[in-house]
C-alpha cells in the first residue's frame, strides 16, 4: 500500500519518525512511502482475576474495543479495571455512548482532552 508522506508531529510517534528516520532517508513531504502494519500480538483474555488497565489515545481505541466489550461483559472474572483514554477535543471523543455503557459495568473510564472547550467538565492535559 503506498501512501503520501505528510511531516506533521502531533504525538510522540509522529515527532520521532521525521527527526530520527525520515530526515535521514532524505525523505520530503510529498514522498511515496510504503506502509504495512499494524504488527501486534493478541490479548491474554484467558488470564482472569487480576486487574485490567488498558490506555488509548485517538483512532488507538478502535481496536481495543473488542477487548473493551469482552471485559464490560464479562467484568466478573476481573478485578479493577481501567480505561485511560485521550483525544484532541471532546468532539474527537469515539464510541461515547459505549463509554457510558462501560462505566456502568464497572469499569473505571477515564477520558481526557487535550483542547477542552466551554461545555467539557472532564480532565484536561
Amino acid at each position: 500500500m503506498k501512501r503520501k508522506l505528510i511531516k506533521q508531529g502531533l504525538g510522540g510517534c509522529t515527532i520521532y519518525l521525521p527527526k530520527k528516520w525520515i530526515d535521514k532517508k532524505g525523505l520530503k513531504q510529498g514522498d511515496e512511502i510504503g506502509v504495512r502494519g499494524p504488527f501486534g500480538t493478541h490479548w491474554p483474555m484467558g488470564k482472569t482475576g487480576c486487574d485490567v488497565l488498558i490506555i488509548a489515545g485517538g483512532l488507538g481505541i478502535c481496536p481495543l474495543r473488542p477487548v473493551l466489550c469482552h471485559l464490560a461483559q464479562n467484568r466478573h472474572l476481573y478485578k479493577k479495571m481501567t480505561l485511560l483514554y485521550g483525544a484532541k477535543t471532546p468532539q474527537n471523543i469515539l464510541y461515547k455512548t459505549d463509554l457510558k455503557k462501560w462505566k456502568e459495568t464497572g469499569l473505571d473510564v477515564q477520558v481526557t482532552v487535550d483542547n477542552g472547550d466551554g461545555h467539557w467538565q472532564g480532565h484536561v492535559g
